[in-house]
């Protein structure tokens, strides 16, 4: 049994990291950054691919809207593969279903 864990990618794009923070420090102060610094913030392929996809399908995969289609279905390959794919949003929850799934029980 395998499990894929993944993220909405608008959360994990403005998570608490410190390249981003170093980077574009209004992301962190939402009052704050004008409208062009947002969208290059956006734009960045460092923080604004997919990166679900990057993951996946390899770094060279992520070229905007020039993204091959074939990276997206060597994703879904690899995705297909996978037991289980949880959402981290509900985690807890998802663990609890894997549990019930596999007969076992989770520790208190």
């Amino acid at each position: 049994e395998s499990i894929f864990v993944t993220r909405d990618p608008i959360t994990r794009m403005l998570a608490e990291d410190a390249r981003v923070k170093q980077a574009y420090p209004f992301v962190y102060n939402r009052d704050s950054g004008s409208e062009d610094q947002w969208m290059q913030f956006a734009k960045d392929d460092a923080y604004g691919d997919n990166y679900a996809l990057r993951i996946l399908a390899g770094k060279d995969c992520c070229n905007g809207a020039n993204t091959d289609a074939r990276h997206l279905e060597n994703a879904k390959d690899l995705l297909r593969r996978f037991t289980f794919i949880i959402d981290i949003d509900c985690l807890d929850e998802s663990l609890h279903a894997v549990a019930d799934v596999l007969g076992i029980e989770l520790a208190q």
